[in-house]
């Protein structure tokens, strides 16, 4: 899964309630990730296209439980590759 797509899972993971766009665009600038509120709504169409949010109106996303399931998959594809990326680099 891309970095945005997962840092976009992660915020709605820590809402409890829906949230909009505007407001994923606010907290990705937070983290560094400078991107539109359009670039977020065409990256959320395609996290509702797997499953992963669901669209709650105009008002905005929530994560669903298959989601979370993906972010928790996600979370250790990247602790693995980190691992063995610093494996990689303590050898030479």
């Amino acid at each position: 899964m891309n970095k945005t797509l997962h840092a976009i899972l992660s915020i709605l993971d820590k809402h409890p309630t829906v949230v909009g766009s505007r407001e994923i665009s606010r907290q990705l600038k937070l983290r560094g990730v400078e991107i539109t509120e359009r670039t977020v709504r065409y990256y959320l169409k395609m996290l509702d296209k797997k499953g992963y949010t669901e669209v709650f109106g105009k008002e905005g996303r929530k994560i669903t439980a298959a989601g979370r399931e993906e972010l928790k998959h996600s979370l250790v594809s990247d602790k693995i590759g980190f691992v063995i990326s610093k494996l990689k680099r303590s050898r030479t």
